[in-house]
């Protein structure tokens, strides 16, 4: 899934040159969550150092996150404070 985000998504991006990027980040793919794509902690800041680097080269940094999901408590404390560090370029 990872890799298809960078090999699918940064190529028509690039090509489309949009104003801004919209990312829902979701995190039912997170393993064993009830969307399970066996994505890990390390994948989601994977993914997020990407779609920053993506907003940052095409559209000087304009990028919309909006945040969804919500089952599962634990992997919301554990996934979204490390994204907003990495957004936030603290990380």
């Amino acid at each position: 899934y990872a890799n298809k985000v960078r090999e699918e998504f940064g190529p028509r991006v690039a090509d489309f040159k949009p104003d801004l990027i919209f990312w829902y980040f979701g995190f039912a793919t997170h393993k064993g969550a009830y969307g399970s794509l066996g994505l890990s902690k390390a994948r989601f800041s994977h993914i997020a150092h990407f779609m920053r680097q993506t907003a940052d080269e095409v559209t000087d940094g304009r990028l919309e996150v909006v945040l969804g999901g919500g089952s599962r408590t634990d992997l919301a404390t554990a996934l979204i404070p490390p994204i907003i560090e990495v957004l936030a370029d603290t990380a």
